[in-house]
């Protein structure tokens, strides 16, 4: 999961950097060869479509159950998005430091760590006059170790539900990169997308849904997005549409 991960924000970081563009051309309309299927109306469908999707949601939930546009229902979809953005948050400013170093902006933060130390193990081996095959078993040996005790403390404490908001949470980040303009993390975009999470899961309570759905779906708009994002990044690239 945490290397699934890792790879989706190293793709949304590199979408990014490849939105970001030099002065002299920040003014001037990218180019359109053969348009590349790209046209006016499919753009604005583009920068537009999570809005509509965010409005669809909301006005199919408000015909098939009368209580959920009710005061009592939103305020109640607020309170429990609370805790998944907060987490969502602080997971995207993780990845607006990591930029597209899956390393330094991935979920697994003692990943960078653990190479820096398995590394200078090895080096101060080879550099003793150690052979490789000694060298390479004590860096292992290391990297092992570190793992273990990492997971020693992980394990050490008991946080009863907490599982239950790594799924929402990620989905909510890495949604919420599709709210931004440059397809990068952001928390304007990751707070549309905790809402949108909320209503989705508030609303398929108030239908009588299995709480099971509701986990495909998070699970499915992961998918989603890390495949769009890689889409578009490859789309940029090419000059496809003026970003």
């Amino acid at each position: 999961m945490s290397g699934d991960m890792s790879g989706g924000a190293c793709d949304l970081g590199r979408a990014g950097a490849a939105a970001r563009r030099s002065p002299e051309t920040a003014g001037a309309p990218v180019a359109l060869p053969g348009a590349r299927g790209w046209t006016p109306a499919r753009r604005v469908l583009l920068r537009g479509g999570p809005w509509l999707a965010l409005a669809l949601v909301f006005a199919g939930f408000s015909v098939s159950s009368p209580l959920f546009v009710t005061f009592a229902n939103l305020g109640n979809v607020l309170q429990q998005s609370a805790v998944t953005g907060l987490l969502a948050f602080g997971l995207t400013i993780v990845m607006i430091g990591g930029g597209a170093d899956a390393i330094k902006g991935g979920l697994d933060l003692s990943i960078a760590a653990n190479l820096g130390l398995c590394a200078a193990v090895f080096a101060a081996l080879t550099r003793g006059g150690h052979g490789d095959a000694l060298a390479l078993a004590a860096t292992c040996a290391t990297g092992v170790a570190v793992g273990a005790l990492a997971s020693c403390a992980l394990l050490s404490g008991s946080a009863p539900g907490a599982g239950d908001y790594l799924l929402p949470v990620v989905a909510a980040v890495l949604l919420g990169v599709v709210f931004s303009r440059r397809l990068v993390p952001t928390i304007p975009g990751t707070l549309v997308a905790v809402l949108f999470v909320g209503l989705l899961a508030n609303g398929f309570q108030l239908n009588s849904v299995s709480s099971y759905w509701v986990s495909g779906v998070e699970g499915a708009l992961i998918l989603f997005v890390v495949a769009a994002v890689a889409l578009l990044r490859r789309r940029r690239s090419q000059g496809a549409f003026d970003a």
